[in-house]
């Protein structure tokens, strides 16, 4: 996402004189970006204006053809990017962008969702003007699931704040062509509007990755506009050496490349097999334990669109053979909420523990019970549930 991103903005920056080719440019990188990660459409506005200003010596006409191109190569991008699997997900769901925009495409499919995350955003109007301070405090969930240090963000807007200080209080950098200045300052633009756009909407530190790549640049060009390259230098090279220093990476529970995320023999569980999910993380244990023929279905997150219960009750009251896999632990085990609800029970001994490094507490459990889906009844099930 980072990369589509930063080539559509560097693809601007060389072609500035040439406007419809840096719009286009531009918009393309945005586009496949979008269209591999929704979460990189916070960027649009910013890159949109960082275009402007680099076309803008060519006039507004120059901005208009500019953004056209921006628009159409977005599109296009993001059709290149996302259209196969749109067209899956419409073949499949009735939906190209499924589970989003239910409410949009009305089908058994559809489920009603807030994708938004809200537990990073800042708490206070001081956080939320001075955010990056916060992180550099080595504490989980303020940007991130996992505690880090990162002071990147927070030197790189204090030396763009002392060089908007100096240049306004001396007018005009002393070093430097008016090309390059122009080329700083859109690259300030865009890292500053998505900077904003993102801190609006998600707050979580993962989805900022391309602002986290510009901020050397950042830092380079405000300590430039601030000092000749010389002593810039050697501001910027303490200044790396502290910020090495400081930062705490996050780790994401990741393992060495000679490892494997699960250790010993796993439970065999029989083809046809209907296997509930439910616990965070554990999706990256369904490859060890999935054969031909079986169906997993997360049970936790959101409520089930009608069609996906009506494929379970047909599964149960087929006698498909059903399997619980958890990351619940003693007495909690007992008590998934959807289980009674379809006259499920987890099976007397019927718990078997999956090993990983990363995670303690994994089981699998076989079902038992009537195999009834509440009051959705097996003839209906049959009747409305989609091969």
């Amino acid at each position: 996402v980072a990369i589509a991103l930063l080539a559509g903005l560097w693809a601007a920056l060389a072609w500035a004189a040439r406007p419809v080719r840096a719009g286009a440019a531009a918009g393309l990188g945005l586009g496949l970006a979008v269209g591999l990660k929704f979460t990189a459409a916070v960027f649009a506005p910013g890159l949109a204006l960082a275009v402007a200003l680099l076309v803008w010596p060519g006039g507004f006409g120059a901005v208009i053809r500019a953004g056209l191109a921006f628009a159409g190569a977005g599109l296009a991008g993001f059709l290149a990017a996302w259209g196969w699997w749109g067209a899956v997900l419409w073949a499949h769901f009735g939906n190209p962008l499924y589970p989003l925009a239910g409410r949009f495409f009305a089908n058994p499919w559809a489920v009603t969702i807030d994708p938004q995350d809200i537990r990073f955003f800042p708490h206070s109007l001081l956080q939320w003007l001075f955010y990056p301070a916060w992180w550099v405090l080595g504490r989980s969930f303020t940007v991130s699931e996992e505690s880090l240090r990162d002071p990147r963000f927070l030197i790189a807007g204090m030396a763009g704040a002392a060089a908007l200080a100096v240049l306004g209080w001396r007018g005009t950098p002393r070093h430097g062509d008016a090309r390059a200045g122009r080329a700083a300052l859109a690259i300030w633009v865009f890292a500053l509007v998505g900077y904003v756009c993102w801190l609006l909407v998600f707050s979580i530190l993962r989805y900022a990755i391309v602002i986290e790549v510009l901020t050397g640049i950042l830092l380079w060009t405000a300590l430039a506009a601030l000092a000749p390259p010389r002593r810039a230098g050697l501001r910027a090279l303490l200044l790396l050496v502290g910020m090495v220093a400081a930062t705490k990476p996050l780790g994401w529970g990741r393992i060495g490349y000679a490892q494997d995320l699960i250790q010993g023999t796993v439970p065999r569980l029989p083809a046809h097999a209907l296997v509930l999910v439910e616990g965070r993380p554990i999706g990256y244990v369904l490859p060890w334990l999935a054969r031909p023929g079986q169906r997993f279905v997360r049970i936790d997150l959101y409520p089930l669109a009608p069609a996906e219960r009506a494929v379970l009750a047909a599964r149960l009251a087929a006698g498909d053979p059903a399997f619980l896999l958890s990351t619940r632990k003693g007495a909690d085990l007992q008590g998934p909420a959807l289980l009674p609800a379809w006259h499920l029970r987890i099976a007397a001994a019927g718990c078997r523990a999956i090993a990983s490094p990363v995670q303690r507490g994994i089981v699998v459990c076989r079902l038992e019970g009537e195999g009834a889906l509440g009051h959705v009844g097996a003839d209906q099930a049959r009747q409305t549930a989609r091969p």
